[in-house]
């Protein structure tokens, strides 16, 4: 029976990016394959390794216990049997070959999520590019490409296996093949093979000349890859955990040796390029994930520099945050961010890589600099840059009115007070000259205008709005002689002013809890209550979970519905925060990221969730204790 609301290939994308729970499949980690590491080799550009999945541990801390919570699995279960039953029954009145990829794919894809697997780059250092146009010269640099994608099947292998030779059938020829036993794969590549290969436990998808063969040394043991890579090694061990999700590790000077060889022959100079770019400095690139002993999932990642910052590294070169950069923020915050960049640096940077370039780049920064200093009154480099200094924050704080992002403050310290006060009166003077101001008729008023109140000692300046109930904003700002704020509303200024006079604690005094810092200049921190932000979402999930189970069982097939989404007290006690910190030392730059949930967000994105964020009813307080994983429901 076809459903009504979702079609096959609906359902399909579904399946392949993980069911929407692609992410949650992938957690905890349960063991690692070492031999993986014997795969790739040495001189390897890219390396990633993942875990096997698995399957928490009862009453454990974190996602670990929260996978093992008995409605939590009962529901992943249900997502699972639902998109399984639902391909099925979307192709059981179609072809015949619709029919048996509802059935293999769903039940194939599900399962290699579960093992633990690799994939690596790599490009032979001795393939010579011949040519004579551009489409063969490219065709030539593909040929020295090599490939590899391998996967425990573990106890599994079987029925993995299986499934592979079922879908042989849609190879050219239309029959199914018996084995697995190197099977090329028709690709529209000359000279470019592209084989599958069943070598005991493992399933190994291979491209280029003598790829599986250095596969299957390496699962025989007769070589060691990366296994006995001093410098992967020591990379590796930066960011390692006791119990590791999975490793990446990209080596950012063999590619770049690797382009250089495929550019110079057509007269591109990419070492000239990447040296004037700082892209030189790069050595290598390493990140991995894993469980802490609290249950949060945390991320490592680290870039080997040297300690140089020249080029698109200078975006490193600001000086380190300190805990007086912070103490401005409210205790209490649902989401703080801060963010150590220096743009005077930057500027002069960007001056000498246009400069190298050729001076059409270079005047062209000149001139848009120019138009706008022209514009302004103001010039960028002389009022603006000498006047701020270099640290950046953004804050909610549910103490100050702070609720669905409203009370959001803006920060930037101050370098040279007296400068600051003089471009900012410029900047007021200028604002007024672009408003209409209050036209008053003697019936009614309309328009708008910057108004200025004291405060506390302090001048506010606002925007007042008259007769116009389309903007619910008020834009605030207040200068003081360490730092400038910027807020959505005056009442946001006032309670930050308050906060300053009174004696309460401040975010700085909790940073040494949340953040485990390495030794070096901290570079940039988020920290966000991803509990309050759970509870506020929770809420809403019966009702959207209603919406979305409706229309899920228009499908007959589909059996889940919305007594099967796990209650509140299912998840929360499990919920830690986010945090994360960029840190430059030394060597290179480090960032780390912590977690209760593995989703794909960093710095970037948390400063965009909050906007859901609630009010706790006491800071870094736990939620209420956490039910046994098996108790009975």
């Amino acid at each position: 029976m076809s459903g009504a609301g979702m079609g096959f290939a609906e359902i399909l994308l579904i399946l392949l990016t993980g069911g929407g729970l692609g992410p949650l499949l992938g957690m905890p980690p349960g063991p690692r394959d070492e031999a993986l590491l014997r795969l790739p080799p040495t001189n390897a550009i890219v390396y990633t390794e993942w875990a096997a999945r698995g399957t928490g541990k009862a009453g454990a801390p974190g996602v670990e216990g929260m996978i093992a919570d008995q409605e939590v699995a009962q529901f992943l279960e249900k997502v699972h049997s639902a998109i399984v039953d639902g391909v099925i029954a979307e192709t059981e009145n179609r072809s015949p070959e619709e029919q048996v990829l509802g059935e293999v794919l769903p039940r194939l894809g599900f399962e290699l999520l579960k093992h633990p697997g690799c994939l690596y780059l790599s490009y032979e250092e001795d393939h010579i590019i011949n040519g004579d146009t551009p489409p063969a010269m490219m065709m030539s640099v593909a040929q020295g490409v090599r490939f590899a994608l391998v996967i425990n099947g573990e106890k599994q292998a079987d029925q993995i296996a299986a499934d592979f030779l079922e879908l042989t059938q849609f190879l050219p020829g239309g029959e199914r093949r018996e084995s697995l036993d190197r099977l090329q794969l028709p690709v529209p590549l000359p000279g470019i093979p592209v084989t599958v290969h069943r070598h005991n436990d493992y399933f190994i998808l291979a491209l280029g000349d003598g790829t599986l063969d250095a596969a299957i040394a390496g699962l025989d043991g007769k070589s060691n890859g990366l296994a006995d890579a001093e410098r992967f090694q020591a990379g590796v061990k930066r960011v390692s955990f006791e119990r590791a999700g999975g490793v990446t590790w990209v080596d950012t000077r063999q590619l770049l040796k690797v382009v250089t060889s495929i550019l110079e022959p057509a007269g591109i100079d990419a070492a000239g390029t990447a040296e004037m770019l700082g892209l030189d400095s790069l050595d290598y690139f390493v990140s991995s994930s894993g469980i802490e002993t609290n249950g949060q999932i945390s991320c490592r990642n680290f870039i080997a520099t040297g300690g140089k910052t020249n080029g698109i590294l200078k975006l490193a070169a600001a000086r380190g945050i300190k805990t007086d950069d912070v103490k401005h923020i409210p205790a209490d915050v649902d989401f703080a961010y801060a963010l150590s960049i220096d743009v005077t640096q930057i500027l002069e940077e960007v001056r000498q890589i246009l400069s190298a370039v050729g001076p059409g780049p270079a005047q062209a920064l000149e001139d848009a600099i120019q138009e706008i200093n022209d514009e302004t009154g103001l010039s960028v480099e002389n009022d603006v840059l000498t006047a701020v200094g270099d640290v950046w924050t953004l804050h909610n704080s549910p103490s100050s009115g702070g609720l669905l992002f409203s009370g959001i403050v803006l920060t930037v310290d101050i370098r040279d007070a007296e400068q600051a006060q003089a471009t900012y009166d410029k900047i007021l003077e200028l604002i007024k000259l672009n408003l209409l101001g209050i036209i008053n008729n003697g019936m009614s008023a309309r328009g708008a205008e910057m108004k200025n109140r004291e405060f506390l000692g302090q001048d506010i300046d606002y925007l007042n709005v008259v007769d116009d109930d389309d903007v619910p904003l008020a834009p605030a700002l207040c200068l003081t002689k360490e730092r400038l704020y910027l807020a959505l509303h005056p009442q946001s200024i006032k309670s930050q002013l308050r906060f300053l006079k009174s004696k309460e604690k401040s975010f700085a005094d909790q940073m040494a809890d949340d953040f485990k810092l390495p030794d070096g200049d901290l570079l940039s921190l988020t920290y966000w209550d991803a509990e309050a932000t759970t509870k506020l979402l929770y809420s809403l999930v019966p009702y959207f979970g209603q919406i979305i189970m409706t229309e899920v069982q228009s499908n007959a097939a589909v059996t889940i519905d919305i007594f099967d989404i796990p209650s509140a007290r299912a998840i929360l006690p499990y919920i830690g925060p986010y945090t994360s910190s960029t840190v430059r030392t030394p060597e290179g730059i480090m960032t780390t990221s912590t977690s209760t949930l593995p989703l794909p967000i960093g710095s970037a994105m948390s400063t965009i969730i909050p906007m859901f964020s609630a009010r706790r009813v006491q800071h870094f307080a736990p939620v209420q204790e956490a039910v046994p994983a098996d108790a009975d429901f």
